[in-house]
């Protein structure tokens, strides 16, 4: 264990899965408190983290398929392009206080998630 800790690739496999888990795991736990300060309506807010739920799941196969067929330096490197731009404009679209649009980005994130 402790000469696998010290190989490069170890050590940027673990770093990318940490650093493209954290904001899935953040968004999982917390869309909800961001939603209610532009959304009234709390079965809507349900319906969205069941939307996501299945964005996660699509996701879970869809990373796996991408791993197997382009590699998975392309595949964390689409992934965590893909989440950086979603959160980045996270904000931006729960205030445009669209639901489509919230929901949307809501699963999305939970479909890098799954990577």
């Amino acid at each position: 264990m402790q000469e696998l800790v010290m190989i490069q690739t170890a050590q940027l496999c673990m770093l990318s899965f940490i650093f493209t888990a954290t904001p899935g795991v953040f968004v999982a736990g917390s869309y909800k408190a961001i939603a209610v300060l532009y959304f009234d309506n709390d079965r809507y807010l349900t319906n969205v983290g069941s939307g996501g739920s299945f964005g996660n799941l699509t996701g879970r196969l869809f990373w796996g398929w991408s791993c197997d067929n382009f590699g998975w330096k392309f595949s964390l490197l689409a992934l965590s392009s893909c989440m950086s731009a979603l959160l980045f404009t996270y904000r931006l679209i729960a205030s445009s206080e669209s639901e489509f649009l919230f929901a949307l980005w809501t699963a999305l994130i939970y479909f890098k998630y799954g990577g």
